[in-house]
């Protein structure tokens, strides 16, 4: 079986939204592949988007086992627990992230949104404060940069 195949044929169905299709492709595969990175965070983010956060964190937590230094994937995960209920989860999750990349608006956003559900509104405050800073400091340095490539006489 050619994984890269299937896969090809995992990612079109994902574009197109048919996640209960990529499910079945994915549990198929997993069936001879189960430390396959790819297929449990593919399979996870589809669970996802059809709102089944049990099977989601299930298989979002799996990927993350199995390659911890992907950022993108907790992040995911994060989110499949902030949707899920379980916000104390998601929070630590969060927090992890931003020490490794802590100007990271994102994720200061996401942590922001705990902050506020859980009614810790100064927090939330500071964390979308700073992560707009860094959201127009980035749009400023982006400004100078095209503007001092761009020569004109």
């Amino acid at each position: 079986m050619d994984i890269n195949k299937n896969l090809k044929q995992i990612e079109k169905n994902f574009k197109l939204k048919k996640f209960n299709d990529v499910i079945l492709q994915c549990r198929k595969l997993i069936k001879k592949n189960a430390n396959n990175f790819i297929l449990n965070q593919i399979i996870g983010l589809a669970y996802f988007y059809i709102k089944n956060f049990d099977l989601s964190i299930k298989y979002l937590k799996k990927a993350s086992e199995i390659n911890p230094s992907d950022m993108v994937c907790k992040n995911n995960l994060a989110n499949s627990y902030k949707s899920f209920g379980n916000s104390q989860e998601a929070e630590k999750i969060y927090k992890e992230i931003l020490r490794k990349f802590p100007n990271n608006p994102i994720i200061l956003q996401n942590l922001a949104l705990i902050k506020k559900k859980i009614s810790d509104f100064s927090s939330a405050v500071d964390l979308y404060k700073k992560s707009m800073n860094m959201i127009c400091f980035s749009i400023i340095k982006s400004y100078f940069i095209s503007s001092n490539s761009c020569k004109c006489s």
